[in-house]
């Protein structure tokens, strides 16, 4: 299967594209587009990878899932477009970089700079808008990626909320 993805990824996922799962994955989130409003918008599913080449990954981030409002998510967990009100949890990192850092908060809540920066920053799951899907997630760490990161060891997962602390454990674990 032919996926618009960074050329680096392209290569370390080609066989994960080609597995029949990927294949069901990439019917059922067609599927969800169709009959709805999802986030991110598709042509922003893969701007974690695009953003950030494998070879320049120095640590990951995994959100839960993206942001649910219009404009918000854009392909990076914990980003916002620029011009768009930062959501609760944006804010909460931006408060313990000041605090800790002693940056001021900046006035975009885009994370792309982060991400060119060597922070893949992956949302767990895809999420649809309509209320009566909402509950309905599509988890996208199928991309069996514990396989490609024993090939690099980058996973920081301090200060995540507990659900995505449990998933990141379960992938450093798979690690070893």
């Amino acid at each position: 299967m032919s996926v618009k993805i960074e050329p680096s990824w392209n290569e370390r996922l080609r066989d994960e594209f080609a597995a029949p799962y990927f294949r069901q994955l990439v019917d059922f989130v067609h599927a969800e587009y169709r009959q709805g409003v999802c986030y991110p918008p598709g042509r922003q599913i893969f701007n974690a990878f695009n953003l950030c080449p494998f070879d320049k990954v120095k640590v990951v981030i995994l959100g839960q899932d993206p942001y649910h409002e219009e404009g918000q998510a854009e392909g990076l967990c914990f980003s916002v477009a620029d011009g768009v009100a930062f959501p609760p949890s944006l804010q909460n990192i931006f408060k313990e970089i000041a605090e800790d850092l002693g940056r001021p908060v900046p006035a975009s809540g885009s994370l792309r700079r982060w991400a060119e920066q060597g922070v893949l920053l992956l949302n767990a799951t895809h999420r649809p808008l309509a209320p009566s899907r909402a509950a309905k997630r599509t988890p996208l760490a199928p991309l069996r990626l514990s396989r490609i990161f024993r090939q690099s060891p980058f996973l920081s997962h301090k200060r995540l909320p507990r659900p995505t602390r449990r998933k990141a454990d379960r992938m450093v674990n798979s690690f070893k």
